[in-house]
C-alpha cells in the first residue's frame, strides 16, 4: 500500500513566513487571525512561525538574528537548518498576497485534520468493539468541536464568548467608558475602545470639520490625537479651530475660518490664540502625499504597540488610485 499523502502547501507556507519578516512584520495580525502555528505543515516552519509570534508580541525587530537568538532560548535552534531559515528571509516574496497565502494553507490543514478524523472512524470499525451508534455519536461530536474551532481565530462562536471572554470583554471596556468627545448627543450613545471607525457622508457635509473637531476635544480631555492628511493644509485645519473656540467666546462673532485666512482680525481673535499657544493640547497633524495604505501604517505602528495609551488617529482622504492592492 502506498504511504498516504497529506494535503499541503509547503511553498506556499515558505514564502507566507517570508512574508512575515517584512516591512517590520506589517501582516502578522492580518497571517494569525487566520492561522496558528498548527496550521503548518512542516515542523521548522511552525518553530519559525512562533519565534515570529513572540517577536512581534515584545515588539522587537523581526530579521535573521531575532528569530535565531529566539530559536536559541527555547532550544529549537538545532531544529533547523540555519541555511534554510536563511533562504526563509531572503525569499523574494512581497506581503500583497500574505492572507491569500494564509487562507490557503487554512483550508490544507482543515483538509487533513478531516482525514485524521476519517483515520478515527476507520479504526474504531474495524475493531468492531463500539456499535455503529456509538462511532457516529463520537464522530459527530468530534467534528462539532473541531468544525467550531478550525474557523479562523478573528471568529467568535456564541456560547464559548458568553462562557469565557464576555466578562474580560466588559472589564476592559470600562477602561474608555469615560473617553468623551465633548458632542453630547454622540456621548450618550457611543464611547471609543480600540478600533477602526469609518466615518461617511456625501461631498461638503462636514466630514473634515467633524473629525478634527472630535479630536480637538478629545485632545482637551488629555488624548494623544494625530490627524493625518493628505490634502488640507495646516492654516485650514489651525484656522478651524480659531473659529470655533472664537465663537465659542463669542456668539456674535462673523468670522469664520475661511474669514481668518483671509486676514480678518478682532482682539477676541488674540485672546484665542494665546490660549491655544500656552495649552497643553497633544493634537498633531501629520501631512501626507503619495503613501500608500501600508507605508502610512508602518509610520504609525510604533504608536500603537500599548493599545491604553495609543492615540487617536483620524485621517482623510486616501487617493483612490494608492489602494489598488
Amino acid at each position: 500500500m502506498n504511504q498516504k499523502e497529506f494535503p499541503e502547501a509547503i511553498e506556499m507556507e515558505k514564502q507566507l513566513l517570508s512574508a512575515m519578516f517584512m516591512k517590520e512584520g506589517i501582516v502578522v495580525p492580518d497571517v494569525v487571525a487566520i492561522i496558528d502555528a498548527d496550521d503548518l505543515y512542516r515542523p521548522e516552519h511552525r518553530l519559525v512561525f512562533q519565534a515570529i509570534l513572540r517577536l512581534y508580541a515584545k515588539k522587537l525587530p523581526i530579521d535573521y538574528l531575532a528569530v535565531e537568538e529566539e530559536l536559541r532560548k527555547t532550544g529549537d535552534f538545532g531544529k533547523i537548518d540555519h541555511r534554510y531559515l536563511l533562504s526563509l528571509i531572503d525569499a523574494t516574496f512581497t506581503t500583497a498576497r500574505a492572507e491569500y497565502h494564509a487562507n490557503i494553507i487554512k483550508e490544507k490543514a482543515n483538509l487533513r485534520k478531516l482525514i485524521e478524523l476519517s483515520d478515527v472512524i476507520i479504526d474504531e470499525a474495524e475493531r468492531g468493539e463500539k456499535s455503529f451508534a456509538e462511532i457516529i455519536s463520537y464522530a459527530e461530536s468530534y467534528f462539532s468541536s473541531w468544525s467550531r474551532h478550525s474557523l479562523p481565530s478573528n471568529s467568535s462562536h456564541l456560547a464559548d464568548y458568553f462562557a469565557n471572554q464576555l466578562k474580560s470583554d466588559i472589564a476592559s471596556l470600562k477602561n474608555y467608558a469615560n473617553r468623551l468627545t465633548g458632542l453630547s448627543n454622540l456621548d450618550q450613545q457611543q464611547f471609543f475602545s480600540p478600533g477602526l471607525y469609518v466615518i461617511g457622508a456625501t461631498p461638503a457635509a462636514g466630514k473634515t470639520t467633524f473629525c478634527w473637531q472630535l479630536l480637538e476635544q478629545l485632545a482637551e480631555r488629555g488624548e494623544d490625537c494625530i490627524y493625518c492628511s493628505y490634502e488640507m493644509s495646516n492654516i485650514e485645519l489651525f484656522t478651524k479651530t480659531a473659529s470655533r473656540r472664537l465663537f465659542l467666546k463669542d456668539k456674535q462673532t462673523s468670522l469664520t475660518a475661511a474669514d481668518i485666512r483671509r486676514g480678518s482680525w478682532s482682539a477676541q481673535l488674540d485672546c484665542v490664540i494665546n490660549e491655544v499657544a500656552n495649552s497643553k493640547n497633544n493634537l498633531q497633524v501629520l501631512k501626507l502625499q503619495d503613501e500608500s495604505i501600508n507605508e502610512l501604517l508602518i509610520r504609525l505602528k510604533p504608536l500603537c504597540f500599548d493599545k491604553q495609551n495609543a492615540p487617536i488617529m483620524c485621517y482623510r482622504h486616501i487617493p483612490t488610485c494608492r489602494l489598488k492592492a
